[in-house]
């Protein structure tokens, strides 16, 4: 594993292990992660986001008017939002253009969730204690898996995950500026 895909998977359960497959990249056919690894490309992105940003609030705009910490806020907030939507849009394009693979995307014979439906018989029989069980099995296509909440969760992992970058930038490459070298703290 490749240090972005371990701190994605810190939030997996913000957007689901079937997503985390898919973007470790397992491949169906071979059972296996032959696949790319999404999250190294998408990791570098919210890398380099948070680098260039951190940059230019502290080197490239550093004046005094800005060196509160309520416009390093902002610039954390703008930050995160910017790689909120990156992770949003390239999950959610893939999902829209059927690139995920059936055996992560919907649930399969390998994959079934069963629920045991318990209820009456009929609605006639409420003095009678005649349970019939049914299971609920989710075939193919009829429960998908990976949804757009699914593809809004890592874009908040992604925001969370680009915030933290930018804090530990900020208190790394603060030191040289002019104007904004205590801010935040």
């Amino acid at each position: 594993m490749n240090p972005f895909e371990v701190i994605y998977r810190w939030f997996t359960k913000l957007f689901g292990a079937e997503l985390a497959d898919y973007l470790a990249g397992w491949n169906c056919t071979t059972e296996d992660y032959t696949g790319t690894n999404q999250f190294v490309s998408i990791g570098l992105i919210a890398f380099v986001v948070a680098l260039v940003f951190m940059l230019v609030y502290y080197y490239v705009v550093n004046h005094p008017r800005f060196n509160r910490w309520w416009s390093w806020l902002l610039v954390l907030i703008g930050v995160g939002v910017i790689n909120l939507f990156i992770g949003y849009g390239i999950n959610s394009s893939n999902l829209e253009a059927g690139n995920i693979e059936n055996c992560l995307m919907y649930a399969t014979s390998a994959n079934t969730m069963n629920i045991d439906n318990t209820q009456p018989v009929s609605s006639d029989d409420t003095d009678n204690d005649t349970i019939k069980k049914t299971p609920i099995t989710f075939a193919d296509k009829s429960f998908p898996l990976i949804t757009k909440a699914n593809c809004w969760g890592f874009g908040l992992a992604n925001f969370i995950v680009s915030a933290m970058w930018f804090i530990i930038f900020s208190l790394c490459f603060k030191w040289w500026s002019r104007n904004c070298k205590y801010s935040p703290f």
